[in-house]
């Protein structure tokens, strides 16, 4: 117990002033940190950076996406937080969470404790994931001849050296695979199974952040229950989607899909009588355009909307 006290006391410290930009980082880690980060004596302050947020990293991965944050944050490993002291990174928080500061220290505090509890552990228990996606935004626009889609992914690294990332996108089985195209920050390697090899510009360090841009253009699929959602493979922090209507040909009913398991068709979850299931229904403004937003995804389940409509209209996975 006294030895997992030392280390949250090093932490603790260690967030102090400019975190590990520190140029005096060496004064500000004791023992705990030295023997879990394996820095010696002849490490350079740089090295001893370099271990210090590569062992972060490693144990924060199993943490959930805001605690993990917040622990970058106060930590200034965060490539947008890096500010000089600790108060600064504070209000730099709590504006991005749009929460009191107060609220955002408790956040910190327990995002400690989470790491040193994975710390005591012996480190991450499941396989480690080399990126995660903190903000996607998905624009589907229904009112052209074919329907497209475009998407801008905003991803973290969570290693260092990561050059390239695989997706998948979905349709239903014998439809057409949707043709995808890079639009800036990535280069694309198709597979015959729908996922798409993505290359990267440059090779990203741990905590580097990039984003880049797809366009999909989706072929109608020939039933009433038409679909867009993300189901990721990979911790997301944020989804927007904008759809986009013809006004001329709007749908009879349209519903919010939030964490869904399993199939998305329209009668998939109705009861035995054929009733349709409790959800929220939603409506589209003046132009025919509807918006959701959704955090902290659940990797495995399915985020988005559906329609009942009598045009056909394309059903689509995104991870």
């Amino acid at each position: 117990m006294a030895e997992h006290e030392g280390l949250g006391a090093e932490l603790r410290n260690l967030r102090r002033g400019r975190g590990m930009d520190d140029p005096q980082i060496r004064t500000k880690i004791g023992p705990a940190l030295t023997d879990l980060c394996l820095i010696t004596p002849s490490d350079t302050p740089a090295e001893v950076r370099h271990k210090l947020a590569a062992t972060v990293d490693r144990l924060a991965a199993q943490m959930p996406l805001d605690l993990r944050m917040a622990v970058r944050v106060a930590l200034a490993t965060h490539p947008e937080a890096r500010l000089p002291f600790y108060e600064n990174r504070i209000r730099w928080l709590a504006d991005k969470w749009h929460l009191d500061q107060r609220t955002v220290r408790r956040r910190i505090d327990v995002g400690f404790v989470h790491l040193v509890e994975v710390a005591s552990r012996g480190g991450v228990e499941q396989p480690y994931k080399g990126w995660w996606v903190e903000e996607l935004r998905s624009v589907l626009l229904l009112d052209q001849p074919q329907p497209e889609a475009i998407e801008v992914r905003r991803i973290v690294s969570g290693q260092y050296k990561l050059s390239d990332l695989d997706l998948r996108v979905g349709q239903p089985q014998g439809a057409q695979a949707p043709q995808a195209q890079a639009l800036y920050g990535a280069a694309l390697t198709p597979y015959a199974d729908n996922s798409f090899g993505i290359r990267l510009p440059v090779a990203l360090n741990a905590n580097d952040p990039h984003e880049f841009a797809l366009r999909y253009r989706l072929a109608p699929v020939h039933q009433s229950t038409p679909y867009f959602v993300c189901r990721p493979e990979v911790e997301c922090e944020r989804f927007d989607i904008r759809v986009r209507f013809d006004v001329t040909h709007l749908p009879r009913r349209i519903e919010r899909v939030d964490g869904r398991d399993g199939a998305i068709g329209w009668g998939a979850d109705w009861d035995a009588s054929g009733n349709p299931p409790t959800a929220e229904v939603l409506s589209t403004d003046a132009v025919g355009e509807v918006r959701l937003y959704f955090r902290r995804l659940t990797p495995g389940l399915a985020y988005g909307i559906r329609w009942l409509s009598s045009d056909p209209g394309p059903a689509f996975e995104t991870h």
